[in-house]
Formats: C-alpha cells, sequence, structure tokens
C-alpha cells in the first residue's frame, strides 16, 4: 500500500519490521531437535557418544582386549530406566554412535542385528539388518557386551552406560 502520509508509512514499516523480527526470532525454535532441551545445545550427540565409549574403554577391568575378532564387543540398544523393554530412536542412536566409537579404537564389534539374508524392496531398498529374532544369529562369543539406560527428569536427561562381561554377569566399566 503506498501513502503520501510519512506518519502511515512509518507505522508500516514499524509493523513489517516487528513482524519480520518475531519471525526470525521463531526460526532458532525450529532448529532446536527435542533432545537439545535436556542435553543442551552446545552438546554434539556425536561427540558425547565418543566420550562415553573412550572413557568404557579406558575403565574397563579387566582391560578389553582390542583387534580380537573372536571376542568382539556386542552393544545393545539403550533403554528407558524406568521400562527395560521400551527404547527410543536416542537410544538406537547412542548404540550405534558408542558401538562406531569401539570400532573405530580398534575393538572387534558384532552387529547383532545382522539378519541371515538380504531382502530387498522397492520402495526401502536393500536391507539385511532385522529386529526379528527367529533372523538374528543365535548365539555370539563375545568379551564385553554394552548396555545402557536413560531416564528424564524433568529438563534433565540421564544416561548410564556400562559394559557387562557376558561370562559372568559383572560390570567390568560404567559412566554416567
Amino acid at each position: 500500500m503506498y501513502t503520501n502520509n510519512p506518519r502511515m508509512a512509518s507505522k508500516t514499516q514499524v509493523i513489517i519490521f516487528l513482524a519480520l523480527a518475531v519471525l526470525v526470532s521463531s526460526c532458532s525454535a525450529f532448529n532446536e531437535t527435542p533432545l537439545e532441551s535436556y542435553l543442551g545445545k552446545d552438546v554434539n550427540l556425536v561427540d558425547y557418544s565418543y566420550d562415553i565409549a573412550d572413557d568404557l574403554i579406558t575403565e574397563a577391568f579387566p582391560p578389553l582386549v582390542p583387534r580380537h575378532n573372536e571376542t568382539a564387543v556386542l552393544t545393545t540398544t539403550f533403554v528407558d530406566s524406568n521400562d527395560l523393554k521400551s527404547t527410543s530412536h536416542f537410544g538406537r542412536l547412542l548404540q550405534d554412535h558408542i558401538g562406531s566409537r569401539f570400532v573405530q579404537k580398534g575393538y572387534a564389534v558384532n552387529e547383532i542385528k545382522l539378519g541371515k539374508r538380504i531382502t530387498i524392496n522397492q520402495q526401502s531398498g536393500e536391507t539385511i539388518l532385522s529386529r526379528d529374532l527367529s533372523q538374528i544369529k543365535p548365539s555370539q562369543k563375545a568379551q564385553a557386551v554394552l548396555v545402557g539406560t536413560v531416564s528424564q527428569a524433568q529438563r534433565t536427561m540421564y544416561i548410564s552406560a556400562r559394559l557387562i562381561n557376558p561370562a559372568n554377569a559383572k560390570i567390568i566399566s560404567s559412566k554416567n
């Protein structure tokens, strides 16, 4: 709308400026992930997971044996501490990132979700990972099993990771 009245033009400019300011400031909320309110905006989830893995490796007693394919490390999905059968996208991400770090540090990690055959689906592509127990190898040797729990209390997320010796169920390393 064009006007010769300078007061009307300045009011229009102020309204447009305020509307843009509100829109721009609300964009930061759109970019926020659901976990940022619990972990903090400055926490990089990959780095955080790598720190957990590094600490578990360093503090393990007895120490883990690197480059030993016969006794791998198995990783499991982090679960809700109040419901050990409940998992989340976040718990699966922690499992994947920590497992990746173990491999980077030279430890054999068996993919326990590895199915018996490749499945080809026209819409989703080729997959071999499965959560179908009938498709997964029944037993695997391991020197340690990564387990973990996640719980939320108000605006804080608590993460507990442990390496367990599968032969005797003893905790060989833990990180909170």
